[in-house]
């Protein structure tokens, strides 16, 4: 590896643990906490954050089915916003497609496609893309997860 290299982030800290969409018409928020892994000798617990999807449906069950694509123009014209932190920095998340599968009254699966920006505030690794399916549960989590300042 040359000094200008990074390591890749590995694909085993990107495992969800719990994961969870809620808020209202037009505006839905995506939680993804990730399973605590260790960096840098330390056990870091984060997650990803994506706001501002612009949904017209009243529960998350009726997203099921359904694919939403996004381009970096419409990121920006919806404001959608997708982060996750470590290693005291924010590095941005940009979502391109949102893909939910099979839904319950309190559940609903989904397959969000992202890029991981890395380079933002020196994370120490490649830009990347990935794929992450979880199943969420449709509510707003119960509490903070506290999660997001802590590396």
């Amino acid at each position: 590896m040359t000094p200008t290299e990074l390591p890749d982030f590995p694909d085993e800290f990107l495992r969800p643990s719990d994961a969870y969409i809620y808020g209202k018409p037009g505006m839905w928020a995506i939680i993804i906490a990730l399973a605590p892994f260790e960096l840098d000798g330390k056990v870091v617990k984060t997650e990803i954050g994506l706001d501002a999807f612009p949904w017209d449906v009243k529960h998350p069950r009726e997203l099921a089915g359904t694919t939403h694509e996004y381009s970096a123009e419409q990121r920006d014209e919806f404001n959608i916003e997708g982060a996750v932190y470590f290693r005291g920095g924010h590095h941005p998340v940009d979502v391109s497609r949102v893909s939910f599968g099979d839904a319950s009254d309190d559940e609903l699966h989904v397959t969000v496609e992202c890029y991981f920006d890395f380079s933002f505030e020196d994370g120490g690794f490649e830009n990347r893309s990935a794929q992450i399916a979880c199943a969420l549960k449709c509510r707003e989590p119960k509490g903070v997860l506290g999660y997001r300042n802590i590396t």
